[in-house]
């Protein structure tokens, strides 16, 4: 059962005993916390909780399906410091890297992920001798040396992030396989589904309810995150009866 933004919000507001509605049963067109203020504290804290969610579930965010690449065809294009053919575009929910394989060869082999300036030194020191016999003959040589490597750089002014494999691939037929954690979806609608596994329901709610409440009152925020904090516990709980190994969650921004 998955939570709408209209559910939370009603969740958030009970914490805070913001009401909208009188006694009377008439409606208080303006509460103290406006609607949107709400939302936005949602979709900052399921931000901030993701890495949280993550060590307790790793499949959740796992986008799939995953994000293929050709060679050559999905390449940036040669520009300056960039080289025709190595370098890759994220796509546009990237969150973090899981894994690169070549999804062309028997296996999926997987392409080692190194520190880009890790890359460069392999390539100064000679890594790359054969190069042109693999580019030639790939089957008679295992795809294991290959590489990739997170690398920015500044395009119109914006801050880009792309993949680099080196050796950079031959052709078209070199085809690649992108495994990544996404970005959590963000909710602007009151029908939208908050993007979490529902057993974090209570935790998003009280960490968005602090959120809020943190530079108003103080006594309220202190209830509060001891109610967190337990939620948090319960979490970590189900954590170790899934025999995953201790989990220590952070705590979340005020």
């Amino acid at each position: 059962m998955s939570v709408t933004l209209t559910t939370m919000t009603t969740k958030v507001r009970r914490r805070l005993a913001d009401k909208t509605t009188r006694r009377d049963g008439t409606s208080i067109s303006n509460p103290f916390y406006p609607d949107a203020d709400i939302t936005a504290a949602v979709n900052d804290c399921v931000r901030e909780r993701q890495p949280d969610i993550i060590a307790q579930d790793k499949t959740f965010y796992l986008k799939t399906p995953a994000s293929d690449y050709i060679g050559i065809t999905n390449a940036v294009a040669a520009s300056g410091l960039i080289i025709a053919n190595e370098q890759y575009n994220r796509p546009t929910d990237f969150k973090d890297f899981v894994k690169l394989v070549r999804s062309d060869l028997p296996g999926y082999p997987v392409v080692k992920k190194v520190k880009h300036d890790e890359q460069e030194a392999l390539k100064i020191s000679g890594a790359w001798l054969f190069y042109g016999f693999y580019a030639t003959y790939p089957e008679n040589v295992t795809p294991t040396h290959e590489t990739c490597a997170v690398v920015s750089g500044v395009t119109s002014n914006a801050k880009t992030n792309r993949l680099r494999i080196l050796p950079a691939p031959a052709s078209t037929s070199y085809t690649y396989r992108l495994w990544y954690q996404r970005q959590p979806t963000e909710v602007s609608s009151g029908t939208h589904e908050i993007d979490i596994p529902d057993e974090w329901q209570e935790v998003i709610a009280l960490d968005a309810a602090l959120y809020l409440v943190g530079t108003t009152n103080e006594s309220v925020a202190r209830l509060l995150s001891s109610q967190r904090d337990l939620a948090l516990a319960n979490r970590a709980k189900e954590q170790g009866n899934r025999d995953a190994g201790p989990v220590i969650f952070r705590e979340a921004r005020i």
